[in-house]
């Protein structure tokens, strides 16, 4: 395992603009309001140096998607509701004008109290060297029945990045099956180790960590290179969180996973039957 190991480890990034002319505006929370969104609209309108075509909300309500569905309870629709009208104060500012023109326009949009952020809007994507695959072939029998994919817009995320295997997502859980058929080939591996030896080949401090770690491992008759946990009522969670994050995508088998092409590396975290 790597000495610094992140929940998720980003490859370097490069900006590419996702319009030169649109400018994302994030409004500060106790001025979030269609009044005040009308203000800077107007102020910026009657500026000769700038050309609005547009300023329209930019985040997606997950809680408008949800709201009224049987499963959940007018309680929760509330709460999500609530919640996320916080969070929802970024939108979108197209404008038709030369890209010196934005700039002292972004620096108008900075100025304003009421105005938490403004910026070019742009799209992190990876560096050209980097190995990226923009496309999925969606086999994976189940995906139909992933009726998240379609409220979290994973397809439409998967168009601008489909993940890559450089990228390696942590599952720090109760225990990861492994040999699931729907994992185990999409398992990070760490070379510099070789597996259930019971030795620290790399010498990173951590005993057999080939494919995932067992922070039982000591204790457990499994040892630390299974993460498996073998008995209690969470044991499947684990394996169930790592398939969400990381099952293997265009495979044909089970579910297809929201990273894509990324790699998954499970951490067990708790004792057997915990």
């Amino acid at each position: 395992m790597k000495n610094i190991f992140l929940l998720l480890i980003f490859p370097i990034f490069s900006l590419q603009l996702a319009g030169a002319n649109k400018i994302y505006i994030k409004l500060k929370q106790e001025h979030n309001s269609p009044k005040v969104l009308s203000e800077i609209y107007e102020e910026l309108s009657v500026k000769k140096s700038t050309q609005l075509i547009a300023l329209k909300k930019y985040e997606y309500s997950l809680a408008k998607k949800i709201k009224n569905k049987p499963s959940l309870s007018s309680q929760i629709n509330q709460d999500l509701i609530q919640t996320e009208s916080h969070l929802l104060r970024t939108y979108t500012l197209i404008i038709d004008e030369e890209r010196e023109s934005i700039k002292k326009t972004i620096k108008d949009l900075r100025l304003n109290p009421k105005v938490e952020y403004a910026g070019i809007a742009s799209v992190s994507r990876l560096n050209a060297e980097s190995e990226n695959i923009n496309s999925i072939a969606f086999n994976d029998p189940m995906i139909a029945q992933q009726k998240m994919l379609e409220t979290i817009n994973a397809f439409s995320a998967w168009d601008i990045f489909a993940g890559s295997p450089d990228i390696v997502i942590g599952i720090s859980d109760g225990g990861t099956m492994q040999a699931h058929e729907d994992l185990k080939d999409n398992l990070a591996i760490f070379d510099g180790e070789i597996p259930n030896n019971g030795i620290d080949d790399d010498g990173n401090g951590y005993i057999d960590d080939y494919n995932g770690y067992n922070m039982f491992g000591g204790s457990e008759a499994q040892g630390y290179g299974n993460t498996s946990n073998q008995g209690g009522a969470s044991a499947a969670h684990g394996t169930q969180t790592a398939g969400i994050a990381g099952a293997t995508v265009g495979n044909g088998l089970g579910i297809a996973g929201v990273g894509g092409y990324c790699k998954i590396f499970p951490i067990k975290i708790s004792p057997n039957g915990d």
